[in-house]
């Protein structure tokens, strides 16, 4: 917390200190010191030549900015390079980058190693920068939230540049909300995208709960709620099951799209989501009811 440089991998496969339940907040990584060379990028976290696990993370209000010799720097929260990288149940909140990546920013830069960017169950809010920037890396995005995220005029909100240069990379989005502009050349599935073809895909109000305080759980009217598809995330960001099959509502399997999965009330007896009168008729009729 506060730092120059709050944690790092460098050629490992596990973090240190322990990778899950940690709070990375207010640190800054311009021209920080990083396994006996000098880094530019990385606000909160540095993966470099890596296969690692980052859950249950807040990654919040972390900076790079420009170096005194006038160099630009790239992932506020985190910075991942030749790295097989799978971050889940971590939230990016108010991270920001000078140059591009205000949350995340990943690139492969050698012929040996093909970069990879799992991203399951993460929120991504109030980042500027770029919420995600990728080049040459091949990126997975699965029940992810992307709210309130701000670009500098040269950057794209959510810009995955998968140009391979050392083997196959592409991006597969799957459950996300996305109310950014994407590039056209992402397998969007099952997600709530602007004007986005793919199966399954709608472009609608996601109906959160508060976004002026930052809350993007979904409200009972939310058009995502049973709209997305079984990838086998079986846990939301609170930790909540997945899924919660709200009755008459969506396609039929019960996932929800994006981070939050609905969470049905206990009064809520015919479970379709409200709590209103058809429920206190329900609840009349067992009333004193002898058992059967």
């Amino acid at each position: 917390m506060g730092n120059r440089k709050n944690l790092s991998q460098h050629e490992g496969d596990r973090l240190t200190p322990p990778n899950a339940d940690f709070t990375f907040l207010q640190n800054r990584g311009c021209f920080a010191y990083l396994e006996g060379e000098f880094a530019t990028s990385g606000g909160g976290i540095v993966l470099a030549g890596s296969k690692a696990t980052v859950s249950h993370c807040k990654i919040h209000n972390n900076y790079v900015g420009v170096s005194s010799d006038g160099f630009q720097n790239a992932g506020g929260g985190m910075y991942v390079v030749n790295s097989f990288a799978k971050i889940q149940n971590c939230s990016f909140v108010q991270n920001s980058a000078v140059d591009t990546g205000g949350a995340i920013f990943a690139i492969d830069n050698s012929f040996f190693n093909q970069t990879t960017l799992c991203l399951k169950n993460c929120l991504f809010d109030g980042n500027i920068g770029t919420a995600v920037r990728t080049l040459r890396t091949q990126v997975y995005l699965e029940n992810c939230t992307f709210g309130r995220n701000y670009k500098w005029s040269h950057n794209d909100l959510f810009d995955l540049n998968t140009f391979p240069t050392s083997g196959p990379a592409g991006a597969t989005v799957t459950n996300c909300i996305i109310r950014d502009n994407l590039r056209p050349f992402m397998n969007v599935t099952y997600s709530n995208v602007l004007d986005y073809p793919g199966e399954g895909n709608i472009d609608k109000n996601p109906m959160w709960v508060d976004v002026a305080n930052g809350d993007f759980r979904l409200r009972s009217d939310s058009p995502c709620i049973d709209s997305g598809t079984d990838v086998e995330v079986l846990n939301d960001l609170d930790g909540k099951p997945r899924p919660v099959d709200v009755n008459g509502r969506g396609i039929g399997q019960g996932f929800d799209m994006g981070c939050y999965e609905f969470q049905l009330k206990r009064a809520d007896l015919d479970q379709d989501g409200r709590v209103d009168g058809e429920d206190l008729l329900m609840f009349q009729e067992e009333w004193m009811r002898e058992g059967e």
